[in-house]
């Protein structure tokens, strides 16, 4: 019940974030703009199997597989949430191996191709890895910072 709640409060007080913004912040800098971008929020639903039907144990229950939902920020990070929204609408993490699974992280590895483990993503035909540039928004600035970390 308590989860059930919270996620309704967070959908609420999203939706008024939302409300307070007439345009979007900030702009994208050029050399990004032919990346996918996400100018809000967006919620991904995943679920998670263990290659070998293998269980998840999640606080010491032992499940088929584990779900997840994630929610988008396309106001804090709008390249790597837009990039990550259109690769799960292709259905490029379809099948991928969990590689670690510890109760903080959930790791995997390169979807397989017809070849073998794919390095990245490649627009069909175009033989060009797709990168998502670092994407760091720090508290108090008024965009994020791209392609650098906050020590640089």
């Amino acid at each position: 019940e308590v989860i059930r709640l919270q996620r309704a409060l967070l959908r609420k007080i999203g939706a008024l974030e939302e409300l307070q913004i007439d345009t979007f912040p900030f702009t994208v800098p050029a050399e990004y703009d032919n990346l996918p971008q996400l100018k809000g929020r967006a919620t991904v639903e995943l679920t998670l199997r263990k290659a070998g039907d293998a269980p998840f144990d999640i606080e010491g229950t032992l499940y088929d597989e584990g779900r997840m939902t994630l929610v988008l920020d396309g106001f804090s990070a709008p390249v790597t949430a837009g990039t990550i929204a259109d690769l799960v609408q292709r259905g490029f993490y379809n099948n991928c191996v969990i590689l670690r699974s510890d109760g903080f992280v959930v790791q995997t590895g390169d979807p397989d191709g017809p070849d073998g483990p794919l390095q990245g993503f490649s627009e069909s035909g175009s033989g060009e890895v797709r990168t998502i540039p670092l994407e760091v928004f720090a508290r108090g600035d008024k965009s994020p910072l791209y392609g650098m970390t906050l020590e640089d």
